[in-house]
């Protein structure tokens, strides 16, 4: 396949995982790279699967691309590769959520020149806006496939590229400082024994 004739589409509005969208992620990247955007989108359900078929086939047209030359034999040698995860319980039985995988890196090289490149965030109404983007906000992703190969791994297929973020809406979240949450049917308190009386061992040796 060819990323020229391969247009951006928005995916489908999912929760965001780990995603690294205001900033790149520099963690792992090698000494002098300006680092790698990310995130992870959770599906499930029809729109899991027909997302899924469409990855599936950007992946075996790249494969089938990329390994044309190859015997029978040596192509056996070589496995698809997909930009998702299939979650499964601890079963190891699929729970019908998937979780795909884009990236983009913060930096390209065009006609030798190097280009930073930054992720373009826009809120519901489609309007460009500065939004930190957290995990649990419901996003979707304006992207592409680009065929990828992995001699090391014999593996090729597609990776997700992605320039642009939409967020449909914004995790809930507790704003209090400090909050654990209830915990139901625990200790409650009640009884009237005050901190530091004679109730049980009065030592406190080995509490911190």
């Amino acid at each position: 396949m060819s990323t020229a004739k391969t247009p951006y589409r928005p995916s489908p509005p999912g929760p965001a995982v780990y995603p690294w969208v205001n900033k790149p992620d520099t963690k792992f990247a090698p000494a002098g790279s300006a680092g790698v955007y990310k995130t992870g989108l959770v599906l499930e359900g029809e729109a899991a699967v027909k997302f899924r078929a469409k990855i599936d086939a950007d992946a075996q047209a790249a494969f089938d691309a990329e390994t044309e030359g190859l015997t029978p034999a040596q192509r056996k040698q070589w496995s698809l590769y997909v930009p998702y995860t299939v979650e499964e319980d601890d079963e190891g039985n699929p729970t019908g959520r998937i979780i795909f995988h884009f990236k983009q890196s913060a930096s390209i090289t065009v006609e030798g020149v190097a280009k930073a490149i930054r992720i373009a965030i826009f809120n519901a109404a489609d309007e460009p806006k500065e939004i930190p983007v957290f995990g649990g906000d419901i996003i979707r992703v304006m992207h592409k496939s680009r065929p990828i190969k992995l001699p090391s791994t014999r593996k090729a297929g597609v990776r997700l590229d992605f320039l642009k973020v939409q967020v449909v809406k914004k995790a809930e979240r507790d704003s209090s400082p400090g909050g654990f949450g209830a915990v139901e049917g625990g200790y409650m308190g009640d009884d009237e024994t005050s901190f530091g009386a004679a109730s049980g061992s009065a030592s406190t040796d080995g509490d911190y």
